[in-house]
C-alpha cells in the first residue's frame, strides 16, 4: 500500500488525517489504508491511536472514524493462525 496524507489538522485536541478519495462514498479502503497511516505517525511519534481521527472526503461526501474504536475481535486463536480485526462500522 502505498499514499499519502492529505491533509493534517489539529481540531478540537485532536490530530486529523484527512484524504481526498474522489468518489468518497465509494471508496472500500480507505478506512484501512487511514487506519495504517494512523498507526504508523502513532508509533513514529508516541502519540496514542485515541488521539487520532481519521477522515476522507470528496465534493459532496465526509467520512470518518476514530482509529481507537478499530476492535481487535477476541476469539480463541489457534497456534499458527492471525487475530482479526474488525471495523464496528
Amino acid at each position: 500500500m502505498t499514499g499519502h496524507i492529505d491533509l493534517v489538522q489539529l481540531r478540537f485536541g485532536y490530530i486529523h488525517l484527512l484524504d481526498f478519495k474522489p468518489q468518497a462514498a465509494k471508496e472500500k479502503y480507505a478506512m484501512a489504508q487511514l487506519f495504517l497511516y494512523a498507526l504508523a505517525l502513532s508509533l513514529r511519534t508516541g502519540i496514542w491511536p485515541r488521539n487520532f481521527v481519521c477522515g476522507w472526503f470528496d465534493e459532496k461526501d465526509y467520512f470518518e472514524f476514530r482509529p481507537a474504536d478499530v476492535v481487535l475481535k477476541i476469539e480463541k486463536v489457534e497456534k499458527g493462525e492471525m487475530r482479526k480485526y474488525i471495523s464496528p462500522f
